[in-house]
């Protein structure tokens, strides 16, 4: 736990902003990415943090990596592209991958919902909650964006419907 501990506040050291976003809900796993990009101050190389978690009825699997991509540069919109860069100048500084496996639980016919199996490293738990605060809070900020944006648009509106009224009517 203490590595990922560090490897995370490594990542927020350097400025890292961690991006959230589900990639699936309607399929069969329910699938959470969270990544940060960030370019080192010498500009010589990327850092890449990437925590996925995927859930399903009996099954959870939490990943973390944080790879460092040698001459690598972040692009003006701040994308990366890590699949096409070459193998050789690729680092992976941290990786912890794990998976819980779920029973349903039954006392004298009363369901009580699913429990683990076996025992749940602390560093799983940690992951399913930090990915869930994420997208927590890429959803809050969705939905500030949202609204703003409506009511931008109400604003508008309202502006073209008053010069419409004055040029029809005077």
């Amino acid at each position: 736990m203490e590595e990922l501990l560090e490897a995370l506040e490594a990542l927020e050291r350097l400025g890292a902003e961690w991006k959230a976003r589900r990639v699936s809900k309607k399929f069969l796993f329910d699938t959470v990415e969270c990544i940060a990009l960030v370019q080192t101050a010498e500009g010589e190389s990327v850092i890449r943090g990437l925590v996925g978690v995927q859930r399903w009825d009996g099954y959870c699997r939490t990943k973390i990596e944080v790879v460092c991509y040698l001459d690598g540069q972040l692009d003006d919109k701040g994308a990366f592209k890590h699949a096409r860069h070459p193998k050789d100048k690729t680092v992976k500084i941290f990786e912890y991958e794990d998976e819980v496996l779920y029973k349903y639980s039954k006392v004298l016919g009363v369901g009580l919902g699913w429990r683990p199996a076996g025992v749940v490293p602390e560093e799983h738990d940690f992951l399913v909650g930090f990915s869930e605060w994420l997208i927590i809070k890429a959803d809050a900020d969705k939905k500030a964006t949202d609204e703003e944006t409506a009511a931008v648009a109400d604003e508008h509106r309202e502006e073209n419907e008053g010069k419409a009224r004055r040029a029809l009517f005077g």
